[in-house]
């Protein structure tokens, strides 16, 4: 072959490194908006209730909306970009976004709100897959740590600031602005993404048929599955007719989507990228990640309200701590990408998440500040050092096609991992301190010397203050109750945090299938699509 014939050459070589710097703010200003549209809304639920006229149930499916689409259509960008192009999906994607954040906040009707998060959601998950591996192919090799610790730190730092920024616009102008944030930003985005990405070399491939099949499959086995998980404990999980459906449903269609994902020629979602051993291996820390890591979100701003008397906006200010060291973290492992094996990295923050969270289950009603805020510090900085270097090893020596397959499979189990767990924990804190308030209530009683005396403490200073003999008696028996239900609160809050940091514990025996890339090559390989 002549040296004359026409080439594709590396993407990143087709960029300057002004273009570099303004595609990565404006996908990273992206995926941050569409992180924070996770958790923003649910500081202005109670609001958002009273002015729609409609339940928590009803109100929830706001959030489920979102949720469902995000993990749906993640696993489908890969497919997605070789069918309309990487510049067409990514640009489409957030004109889709911000239009529909825009319509959100003008929505008067529940069904409308719903409808049109769905579409947020749509537009959201395809930005985030597909971001990253634009970024890969744009920068060059060697600065593949560095861009994925930047796309990782747009992705914790969203989520932990929502009910921050979402507190101020509710509490000062209206629910509709945590929706009308986006839009500015959302159109900077936009200008910037559709004036500086290039076409593909290898155009997009319109003649490949769409799996609609495929598509049907996947809606309904994970639509089903996080349905049956955000209703199964309001309703009775088996006992209740409606969600054993969903189950079998859920599951049918997932053996179902498997067989066709690796017998048609073009599935919606190429499962068989599984052959890599890093990535089978990466999807399964980064599922296990996203349970310990959005059980945590879920938890510690609960904690800290119910618990410690924080308002939401104020546990959201005390969260940023977390969010800094993990931000300083992720940008250390950028640098450091090249010289330091991405598996021992991800070692080290598996270490200091489970470490934190062991921390935190020694935590009384008697702990000071200094208790809750240094294992929030080794949190952040386990969080910032497992996620990029994650990442990094889970798609090394992925090229072309494959790499878009298996970034939107890792985000996909990293965002399933999480949704299971908001919906796991929030079962076993109610199972715990049911199981708690039990064992408490069995040794305590009236025939006990240290309850007596207890008692007889409270009623006597009842009855210091004018009380009759019967009202001191009623009271002091009230104030038992409320220590037994609060002791019980925080024991279950320990066991949460044990239970999670053996979940994260769980990620160390598969980092020994992860792939460390040989000396000389880059740490994650740009594809040239």
């Amino acid at each position: 072959m002549s040296q004359k014939t026409s080439q594709p050459v590396a993407e990143y070589m087709r960029y300057n490194r002004n273009q570099r710097l303004l595609i990565l703010a404006g996908i990273t200003l992206g995926i941050i908006l569409v992180a924070l549209d996770s958790t923003i809304i649910n500081v202005a639920i109670p609001t958002m209730m009273g002015n729609l006229g409609v339940t928590i149930d009803q109100i929830s499916w706001v959030s489920i909306g979102y949720m469902l689409t995000n993990v749906i259509v993640l696993p489908m960008s890969g497919w997605l970009e070789a069918r309309f192009g990487r510049r067409k999906l990514l640009v489409t994607s957030l004109i889709t976004f911000t239009i529909t954040s825009l319509l959100c906040g003008t929505a008067t009707t529940l069904g409308l709100l719903i409808f049109y998060r769905i579409l947020q959601g749509i537009g959201g998950a395809a930005l985030m897959s597909t971001g990253l591996s634009t970024l890969l192919d744009v920068f060059p090799p060697e600065r593949a740590g560095l861009v994925t610790a930047l796309v990782g730190t747009g992705v914790m730092v969203g989520p932990a600031l929502g009910p921050i920024i979402g507190g101020y616009l509710v509490d000062n102008y209206a629910w509709p602005w945590i929706f009308y944030v986006n839009v500015l930003p959302g159109i900077a985005a936009i200008m910037v993404l559709w004036a500086m990405i290039k076409e593909p070399q290898i155009p997009a491939d319109l003649t490949k048929p769409i799996d609609v099949a495929g598509i049907v499959l996947l809606s309904s086995w994970l639509g089903c599955l996080l349905v049956m998980l955000e209703k199964g404990e309001r309703q009775g999980w088996m006992q209740s007719n409606f969600i054993v459906w969903l189950l079998i449903i859920s599951t049918v269609s997932m053996v179902l989507f498997i067989y066709r994902s690796l017998t048609t020629e073009y599935p919606i979602v190429n499962l068989r990228v599984f052959k890599n051993q890093a990535l089978a291996a990466g999807c399964i820390c980064s599922f296990v990640s996203g349970v310990g890591l959005f059980s945590t979100l879920f938890v510690l701003p609960v904690f800290l309200q119910n618990l410690r008397g924080y308002t939401a906006q104020q546990s959201g200010v005390i969260m940023l701590t977390w969010v800094l060291a993990s931000s300083v973290a992720m940008m250390l492992t950028g640098f450091i990408g090249n010289k330091v094996p991405a598996r021992l990295v991800v070692v080290i923050g598996v270490l200091c998440s489970a470490g934190s969270m062991y921390a935190l289950n020694s935590v009384t009603y008697l702990s000071g500040p200094e208790h809750i805020l240094w294992p929030q510090v080794w949190l952040g900085v386990g969080i910032g050092f497992i996620m990029a270097p994650l990442m990094t090893a889970s798609l090394a020596g992925l090229t072309g096609t494959d790499l878009g397959d298996g970034s939107g499979l890792f985000n996909m189990t990293r965002q399933l991992g999480g949704t299971i767990g908001i919906a796991l924990i929030s079962t076993i804190l109610t199972k715990r301190i049911h199981f708690h308030d039990t064992m408490i209530t069995e040794h305590i009683n009236i025939y006990n010397p240290e309850t007596l005396a207890r008692f007889t403490m409270y009623q006597q200073a009842f009855m210091s203050k004018g009380s009759d003999i019967a009202t001191a008696q009623g009271k002091s028996l009230y104030v038992l109750q409320q220590t037994i239900q609060g002791q019980a609160v925080i024991m279950s809050y320990n066991d949460l945090f044990l239970i999670i940091a053996i979940v994260f514990a769980i990620v160390l025996p598969f980092i020994v299938f992860l792939r460390d890339p040989k000396p000389g090559e880059p740490k994650v390989q740009a594809s040239m699509h």
